[in-house]
């Protein structure tokens, strides 16, 4: 109950104590939790209880420094003494604490104070120039006294001792007959100037400006509340080189137009006292977190040593830097592809004009420039009946180049006349399905290019009275759904396939009045219906 009154926070620890060492350890926790297993209250207090009795609060050393220590509320050095005990357990501390000097009268003089054990106390307006002594008590016990003397903290000059900062300023009012620093030295700056325009989301803004180790400024995201407003931060900085940390919460940087809420990108741009520019946003989605660095005052120039025109003067870099694989201009019209050479020079290789398309019937290897001249074969078409009938005739045509060769080769009929020409005569065969018509052109260089016509060939076991059937689609073209409108005809039934430009099979129905063209894709196709009294082919556009 007396830890409890006298220091409850060390009572509270030593409790935690047993309760954490009573644990009953198991594997798979260990590392996992803070105890690294079950709490056990039974060997919380046995423990407790095993140690139940008098803390031995012996004290094990007494010790003291003296230093002087410039107040700015006094403007002048001041004296103070750094008083540390151990003591026998860390429960325990100081009840009271003794001290004298041998500048005044007054005697020992002692004041309740505690000390925990591995703990140091200040002393504040001691006299300078003088010698102490100390001892204290714990509990009923009294420790081994000590001494420690005072420096002449009187007779030290403030003032600014700092010649050169660690980053070689000379300091502007360097005082080299003061002996104590009083906070005052002043170093050469220059006006810097940053402006930030917010976006959507100015709370989730941050930034830091860092000299060294240190922060000379910052903000804390939250510190910005005003959307798509400009902020600005002024100062005039210690010369040296700085790097400033732009940060975002949520990751996206100053991006608000990505947003359809917002639509606006935020900005931010520094500039020096001359308004040179420091460094600007470049990509509005610069994450959580951008760098830039710069120096003041700024010396641009290329601060890569790899290139060409390093300037081993310069502190930020201007952009301009010429790395060697570059690319450059060396101004002849007859060069491509000029790039720094390793010897730092500007150099293209001569410009070589001609087809540079590989599958191109007159590529030149050797061309590096491309004179638009390239031209392959085999992109005509073939013109000619999509469906034709099972053992009809058809006539098909390739709009090839006067003077080409034409290899005609047919699948699911015969050639019956014009192979070696531009256009043939087909006889189809007996049997309905797919089938092709395909030409290789050929030109007097060799080279050569394919083209191939799918054609679907219909059956017409059960056509009659075609001359007399009359069918038109109604609209066409069509969206949705198209009307078959068969005219005086006395049409009951319709089988209708639908073909696409390939001769692909896509829709099959049967209807004698409307045809649903849902998931049909927009294009051209072919309508083939089939009725009692005869079979129509009809061309249909769907949009």
């Amino acid at each position: 109950m007396g830890l409890a009154l006298s220091n409850p926070q060390a009572a509270a620890d030593l409790v935690l104590g047993y309760i954490l060492d009573g644990t009953d350890e198991v594997n798979n926790l260990i590392g996992e939790t803070v105890t690294g297993g079950r709490l056990n209250v039974y060997n919380a207090l046995e423990l407790a209880l095993a140690n139940c009795g008098p803390i031995e609060c012996s004290t094990d050393s007494i010790y003291a420094s003296s230093s002087c220590v410039y107040d700015a509320s006094l403007g002048e050095a001041v004296t103070e003494i750094q008083l540390g005990v151990e003591l026998g357990s860390f429960l325990c501390s100081t009840t009271t604490v003794c001290q004298s000097n041998d500048l005044d009268s007054l005697g020992t003089m002692c004041d309740s104070l505690m000390i925990a054990s591995g703990e140091t106390y200040t002393f504040s307006g001691m006299y300078p120039s003088a010698s102490y002594a100390f001892y204290v008590t714990v509990d009923s016990l009294v420790s081994d006294t000590i001494m420690v003397s005072t420096p002449a903290c009187d007779t030290l000059v403030p003032g600014c001792t700092t010649a050169v900062d660690a980053f070689g300023n000379e300091a502007l009012n360097f005082d080299p007959l003061a002996t104590i620093d009083d906070g005052s030295c002043e170093f050469p700056c220059v006006d810097f100037s940053l402006t930030i325009l917010t976006d959507c989301w100015p709370e989730e803004v941050g930034w830091e400006l860092v000299l060294g180790d240190t922060v000379v400024a910052s903000v804390d995201a939250g510190g910005y509340s005003e959307a798509e407003t400009e902020v600005s931060f002024e100062q005039c900085l210690t010369q040296g080189c700085y790097t400033f940390v732009l940060t975002d919460e949520y990751g996206d940087g100053l991006n608000g137009a990505a947003w359809n809420q917002c639509g606006v990108d935020g900005n931010y741009t520094a500039t020096d006292s001359s308004g040179t520019v420091l460094f600007a946003m470049g990509e509005a989605d610069y994450g959580d977190e951008i760098q830039h660095e710069f120096c003041l005052p700024a010396v641009f120039g290329c601060t890569n040593p790899d290139a060409c025109n390093f300037d081993a003067l310069a502190n930020t870099d201007n952009g301009l830097c010429e790395v060697p694989g570059d690319p450059c201009d060396d101004g002849d019209e007859n060069t491509v592809f000029d790039e720094i050479g390793d010897d730092c020079m500007c150099t293209g290789v001569p410009a070589v004009f001609g087809c540079t398309d590989e599958d191109a019937c007159n590529y030149n290897e050797l061309a590096n420039v491309d004179d638009e001249s390239c031209y392959t074969l085999g992109e005509g078409s073939i013109s000619g009946p999509l469906f034709p009938f099972a053992g009809g005739e058809s006539t098909y045509t390739y709009n090839g180049a006067i003077g080409d060769s034409f290899i005609w080769t047919v699948v699911g009929g015969e050639i019956t006349e014009g192979q070696g020409t531009s256009q043939i005569n087909v006889t189809w065969g007996s049997e309905p399905g797919g089938a092709s018509v395909t030409v290789l052109e050929a030109d007097s260089t060799g080279c050569e290019g394919e083209v191939v016509r799918t054609v679907q060939i219909l059956a017409v076991d059960n056509v009659v009275g075609l001359d007399n059937l009359h069918l038109e689609l109604v609209p066409n073209p069509a969206r949705g759904r198209v009307f078959f409108d068969w005219g005086v005809s006395d049409i009951q039934q319709a089988n209708v396939v639908l073909y696409d430009v390939l001769g692909a099979n896509v829709l099959q129905a049967t209807t004698s009045a409307w045809l649903d063209l849902e998931g049909i894709a927009p294009g051209r196709y072919t309508v083939v219906a089939t009725t009692a009294q005869g079979r129509v082919t009809l061309p249909l556009m769907v949009q």
